[in-house]
């Protein structure tokens, strides 16, 4: 109940979070100013991650991770901003998590690996809406199917490290993760 898709929140580089004096840049370093939560998804912007995380606050991130989306990889260091915002746990997430956590976006808000009612229906509606908006304009275009609708999102860690695309259609949900065991820079041409 705090944002939707399209309330409007600042893109912009000197932010001050209240709960931390860390703030993040986005990938490429550039800002869009006043722009909705729809837009900031299919941008990928990392700002705004981190103003939605300080509205949250990182513990009750942290706690619907756990006890909602069955991520069991989570570390107590998780429980910080930079960590939940971009995605860089210490142990990382798994890509059997990262599946079945987006399984509630197409399963009406319900976490299917233990039956349990992660978010409202709506609330699922809304995501996977945003989701699909960031493969058909965003991030994501390259996931696009003819004839099919799919929802997703990309990430990328620092570095070129980690990349990801966690995605779904209304059959199927996956993830793909590439990267080394031990990190290493990745060139994307």
């Amino acid at each position: 109940g705090l944002i939707t898709q399209y309330t409007q929140v600042n893109d912009a580089a000197d932010i001050k979070l209240s709960g931390t004096s860390w703030y993040p840049k986005n990938s490429g370093g550039g800002n869009y100013g006043v722009v909705t939560i729809r837009e900031a998804l299919q941008r990928s912007l990392n700002t705004v991650s981190a103003q939605i995380l300080d509205k949250l606050t990182p513990r009750a991130s942290y706690e619907f991770l756990k006890d909602k989306l069955g991520v069991t990889s989570l570390a107590e260091s998780d429980c910080d901003y930079a960590p939940l915002a971009l995605g860089q746990l210490t142990n990382g997430i798994t890509v059997r998590e990262m599946t079945q956590a987006y399984s509630a976006f197409v399963n009406d808000g319900v976490f299917p690996a233990r039956t349990i009612v992660a978010f409202k229906a709506n609330t699922a509606w809304n995501m996977a809406d945003m989701l699909c908006n960031a493969v058909n304009s965003g991030t994501g275009t390259e996931a696009r199917l003819t004839g099919m609708p799919v929802g997703g999102k990309t990430g990328t860690t620092t570095n070129n490290c980690d990349r990801w695309f966690v995605g779904f259609t209304p059959y199927y949900v996956a993830a793909v993760w590439t990267g080394y065991d031990m990190p290493e820079y990745m060139n994307f041409s």
